[in-house]
């Protein structure tokens, strides 16, 4: 079918289980320094120490990730 990237973009569940079967090659984690969220739903778990790449875009810190066993 030759297929080259799959874009999973889900709930927490959907997401956590990709992440715990090992089956993702590269995350981005955007996080927004001025948004305040009083309640919700807890982000999935990644465990993982060594950012690849590091970016600020406004008020977005982005952090990219390799899957260093995929």
């Amino acid at each position: 079918m030759k297929i080259q990237s799959v874009l999973v973009e889900g709930g927490a569940r959907l997401l956590q289980s990709f992440i715990d079967a090992g089956m993702w090659d590269e995350t981005r984690i955007i996080k927004n320094e001025k948004l305040i969220i009083n309640s919700g739903l807890a982000a999935p778990e990644l465990l993982l120490k060594d950012v690849g790449e590091e970016m600020k875009i406004l008020n977005d810190s982005i952090k990219i990730y390799q899957n260093e066993l995929g």
